[in-house]
């Protein structure tokens, strides 16, 4: 396969692994989506959250753990590559289902825009900085009164 054709789908994957670890919370595997040293800028709404991927389990983990249900649907991206460096830009629309502690569900969705520098590494591709703008809402996070939860619902057999 042409060497540039096998990083555009390498790139691609790394995005939409992103998605996949969030709705399946499995934050340990954070590391096959950012680099080491990766730099996170998110805007939800009109809350500008600035963290590092040394931080990132805690700050996703701190909003996934609130949730029952994630589906975070991310677009085929945008890539420019230039040898060992990439740029990407991809479109999300997320929708967080929550369990109020009275048994209730709370819809919160967003819609967001991301633009990613990524680096070649040695394990592969890796975001090395994000930047997300998600300034539409519908509906409200709820930062108390939710259940949590470690694990997605499992599919009944």
């Amino acid at each position: 396969m042409n060497e540039d054709v096998q990083a555009r789908s390498d790139i691609a994957q790394v995005v939409l692994r992103y998605a996949e670890v969030l709705d399946k919370k499995q934050l340990d595997r954070l590391d096959t989506v950012f680099s080491p040293n990766a730099q996170l800028v998110y805007l939800l709404g009109e809350q500008l959250i600035r963290f590092s991927m040394c931080e990132a389990q805690d700050v996703f983990g701190g909003f996934l753990r609130k949730c029952w249900w994630t589906c975070h649907t991310v677009s085929n991206p945008v890539i420019e590559i230039d040898r060992d460096l990439a740029r990407a830009s991809s479109r999300a629309h997320a929708t967080h289902i929550q369990i109020r502690d009275d048994g209730t569900r709370n819809v919160w969705t967003v819609a967001a825009a991301y633009d990613d520098e990524l680096v070649r590494e040695v394990d592969g591709w890796r975001i090395r900085q994000r930047r997300c703008d998600a300034r539409y809402e519908d509906g409200t996070f709820l930062a108390a009164g939710v259940r949590q939860y470690d694990a997605p619902p499992v599919f009944p057999v």
